[in-house]
């Protein structure tokens, strides 16, 4: 999971929600009918989220196309059981995966569906320390950084984190670190430098494809 701040949502949105407030029976569908109003608002919407994450995934962190055909809106808390927060701005956030194709595994958004511990008060990608309740290793595996952290080991599974090619792409990403430390390139002298690296946005406002696994890796490796 991705550390991914939340802001005012776009004047589109409000103007929209401000419009169909005494609307009768209205759902998350009408934002995706055939009115070119209500499309144009979904479409801003996600395109807000986007900027805001730095065009990466909330869970995984690989990098998402900036025209957003490979990704969709997420309700963290499910619409099932939450309608209260079928509209707000706060409960949205962006995930990779907009039409999923054959023999491909589910992963974030689209594997955790209605997933939600109701105990849950702070594992959300908006939540500043959500990334530090996990621990990647050279493997590319991702865990739960303290045992007990059930909350945690339960994200992993509800959002498919430890899927194989995820966890490929992070096996050589911290390989290459690795390589790096023992080389000398990276120290404990220059790991905040490097940290900041990996966190920064390019001209773009593109975020790195799992910057926050690189950065965390290199907290935890040079203390």
């Amino acid at each position: 999971m991705k550390y991914s701040p939340k802001f005012s949502p776009p004047v589109e949105f409000t103007e929209w929600l401000e419009k169909h407030k005494d609307s009768k029976n209205l759902s998350w569908g009408f934002l995706s009918n055939r009115k070119k109003h209500n499309r144009r608002t979904k479409k801003k919407i996600s395109e807000s989220i986007r900027i805001e994450q730095g065009y990466v995934c909330a869970y995984c962190g690989r990098s998402l196309k900036i025209d957003g055909s490979d990704s969709h809106i997420d309700h963290f808390l499910p619409q099932k059981y939450h309608k209260d927060k079928i509209f707000d701005y706060q409960n949205f956030f962006v995930s990779c995966g907009k039409n999923l194709k054959k023999n491909v595994s589910k992963t974030c958004g689209h594997a955790k569906d209605n997933w939600h511990d109701m105990s849950n008060q702070d594992l959300i990608p908006s939540h500043p320390n959500c990334e530090r309740r996990f621990h990647y290793d050279s493997t590319g595996q991702i865990k739960a950084k303290r045992e007990d952290d059930d909350l945690a080991t339960q994200a992993i599974i509800a959002l498919n984190l430890d899927e194989d090619a995820l966890k490929h792409e992070r096996s050589v990403l911290i390989a290459g670190l690795e390589r790096d430390i023992v080389d000398g390139e990276i120290s404990s002298t220059t790991r905040d430098e490097e940290i900041a690296l990996w966190r920064a946005l390019d001209k773009d406002g593109r975020a790195k494809s799992l910057g926050h696994v690189a950065a965390l890796y290199l907290e935890q490796e040079l203390t």
